[in-house]
């Protein structure tokens, strides 16, 4: 057990920083969030793949014998873990280059034991045939698992991603400054609301630590997460964090539910929109054919979580040689190879673990920096 001290008046005094906080200082916080994260059968963890963990066994607890679940075979990988670690098996299927699914790729491999897809809506772009998928998915009788990790104010002709499916997962700390944060949404009435645990002093500390350590710069994007919370985390860059102290059960802390209440959704929203703006114009104005954006406009509906761009080269390789540069605001995106996936069966999956890298919206990014980079790649 780790004890936490504050020094106040020369003297040393516990500090537990889930009891600072009072019901008064929270309450509601909710309201802060979109409408679609409003209602009774939405459930705050920890983290996306807590609310993802969570889903899966409110599936898993209705006793239903199919045991398959189709997923992305360009994923990060805390995905196909939290599905493992709920009792599931994983199918891969095909994304293309561009980030986009088929309904005939789900007809070909749905069977007898398929019982859920996950489809990922990516840096906050819909996939625009998520409609089709829901009635396919009604079609075969299995569950529509949206992921919205990327995706928390988005929507699809003027409905809200996480509409569609019978269990939505997002990632509040993604889409929001704070150090965590994640909610289920159960859409469909059959499955019961998962319990969650009230996370430890510990696990709400070493999080805050690690967000500090970020706005500080003494953690670079790219630091594997293992080496970010080597106190609570194993040797495995997947499955849960803190799992000393609860692991996937951990429910949202009071910290974060503070800062959420002081949120301002539209603003976040608007910084966001203006940034890939300004960076699609400086692409479209200095164009470089070793660095292409996989996204070069966006509509109202849309509130992207970063610029994603395609490197002609290995993006590990290329971030490295920025960091040496000073240029630290461009890095890989889910560059790591998940171990249930045979990705020579799917190269498109490879291509884009190798070669694809993200802007950040959410932080201030100057035209200067943009341009240095682009000279750099």
């Amino acid at each position: 057990m780790m004890l936490f001290y504050l020094e106040m008046n020369n003297q040393y005094i516990k500090f537990n920083i889930e009891d600072y906080f009072k019901e008064k200082d929270f309450s509601r916080f909710d309201l802060s969030l979109p409408n679609l994260l409003l209602g009774s059968n939405v459930v705050f963890t920890l983290y996306g793949r807590n609310a993802l963990f969570l889903g899966m066994q409110s599936i898993y607890n209705l006793n239903i014998s199919k045991r398959e679940v189709l997923v992305p075979s360009y994923c990060c990988g805390d995905e196909i873990e939290a599905i493992i670690r709920a009792g599931f098996t994983v199918v891969p299927y095909l994304i293309d280059k561009d980030l986009n699914i088929s309904t005939e790729e789900f007809e070909d491999k749905i069977n007898n034991n398929t019982v859920a897809i996950l489809v990922i809506h990516y840096f906050g772009f819909p996939q625009s045939n998520i409609e089709d998928i829901k009635k396919m998915c009604d079609k075969y009788n299995i569950f529509l698992v949206e992921d919205c990790a990327h995706s928390c104010n988005t929507e699809f002709n003027g409905t809200p991603l996480g509409s569609w499916g019978d269990i939505s997962i997002f990632s509040l700390r993604k889409c929001f400054d704070i150090p965590h944060g994640g909610a289920v949404v159960l859409n469909n009435k059959k499955l019961k609301i998962p319990e969650v645990l009230n996370p430890s002093t510990e696990v709400v500390t070493l999080d805050m630590i690690n967000f500090l350590n970020f706005k500080i710069g003494k953690n670079k994007y790219g630091t594997p997460i293992v080496d970010q919370l080597k106190l609570t985390t194993g040797s495995d860059i997947y499955g849960p964090r803190h799992d000393k102290y609860g692991g996937y059960s951990l429910g949202l802390s009071n910290l974060a539910k503070f800062m959420l209440k002081q949120t301002d959704v539209v603003e976040s929203s608007s910084v966001r929109k203006i940034n890939f703006l300004k960076f699609s114009n400086l692409f479209s104005k200095e164009p470089n054919r070793d660095v292409v954006p996989l996204f070069k406009e966006i509509n109202n509906d849309i509130t992207p979580l970063f610029f994603p761009l395609i490197i002609n080269r290995d993006s590990e390789d290329v971030y490295f040689d920025l960091m040496k540069k000073g240029l630290d605001i461009l890095r890989p995106f889910w560059s790591k190879f998940h171990y249930s996936i045979n990705y020579k069966l799917f190269p498109e999956s490879s291509f884009l673990k190798n070669r694809l890298m993200v802007l950040p919206l959410d932080v201030n990014v100057s035209e200067d920096q943009v341009i240095k980079l682009l000279k750099n790649l």
